[in-house]
C-alpha cells in the first residue's frame, strides 16, 4: 500500500492568477490600497488598448 501516490486536491485560484495578470499588464487600473481593479475607472484604457492591437 505504500505505492499510493498522494494527489493536491486544492485547485488554483485562477482569478487571482488573471487579476496579476491584468495588473502586470495595466497597472494604471490597479486600486491603491486594496489591490482589487476598478474596471468602470478605467475602461478607456482597456479600450485604447485593444484599438492599438486591432
Amino acid at each position: 500500500m505504500s505505492d499510493i501516490e498522494k494527489v493536491d486536491l486544492e485547485s488554483k485560484d485562477l482569478v487571482a492568477e488573471r487579476v496579476e495578470r491584468l495588473k502586470a499588464l495595466f497597472p494604471e487600473i490597479a486600486v491603491e490600497g486594496d489591490g482589487s481593479i476598478d474596471f468602470e475607472g478605467n475602461v478607456q484604457s482597456l479600450a485604447h488598448f485593444h484599438s492599438s492591437i486591432a
